[in-house]
């Protein structure tokens, strides 16, 4: 994927006495190519109220296109029980994504989100960091994987985006486009969905109250 422009150097009688050679990756900017499309895509599911489900589902596989060999997934915080849970993992096996499914914050069951901090593991089926979820890991064939918190604008937690390999090591440079790229879109997703469900409960909030004074008006009256 790579691509070479040659131009000769030469001397004041034009004859060649060397020549230049400049190199292009072009797989690296077809991908990054590849990755804004599929970004601008997400965007406008974002922007048109698509479910969250179907947004994340489309960003992972997205990604996946993009990312030979490689899988993804997306977990969602949900704050209440302080646990992970099911977001988006399609190209998964179903068991592997119901061990992840409700993991807990805080302790080695849910490497890298509690830490705010990217992890990069090299075989999560032997890393003691991984360890309850070992026996998943490796049912599933997986090894390297990248998990990364994805956080909105005030640092707090939205849920992890993470990068699997079947291989024991990942593309460091592919891999970082890729989780840059996931946890920004992800974060707008996701946070654009808990604005409408709040707004959402607002209104139904306020028209239960509505209703409760409108009943206590027809009461009062009659």
């Amino acid at each position: 994927h790579v691509a070479e422009i040659v131009t000769p150097i030469t001397s004041g009688r034009q004859r060649a006495v060397g020549y230049l050679c400049v190199a292009h990756d072009v797989g690296k900017q077809k991908r990054v190519a590849g990755l804004q499309a599929a970004q601008n895509r997400i965007l406008e599911m974002i922007a048109s109220g698509a479910p969250l489900p179907l947004v994340l589902d489309q960003l992972v596989r997205g990604l996946e296109s993009q990312a030979q060999g490689m899988r993804c997934s997306v977990l969602l915080f949900d704050a209440p029980s302080g646990t992970l849970r099911h977001g988006a993992a399609p190209s998964l096996p179903d068991a592997f994504n119901r061990a992840m499914d409700g993991l807990l914050i805080g302790n080695a069951d849910a490497p890298g989100a509690f830490l705010h901090d990217a992890l990069l593991v090299n075989d999560i089926q032997t890393d003691p960091r991984w360890a309850c979820l070992h026996d998943a890991a490796r049912s599933a064939k997986l090894h390297a994987c990248w998990s990364s918190p994805i956080l909105d604008a005030g640092g707090g937690l939205l849920g992890t985006f993470a990068l699997y390999s079947t291989g024991p090591a990942l593309q460091i440079d592919t891999a970082e486009q890729l989780v840059d790229m996931a946890t920004h879109t992800a974060a707008i997703g996701i946070a654009s969905a808990h604005s409408a469900a709040a707004l959402e409960e607002s209104e139904k909030r306020m028209r239960l109250a509505l209703h409760a004074a409108n009943m206590f008006a027809y009461e009062y009256i009659t």
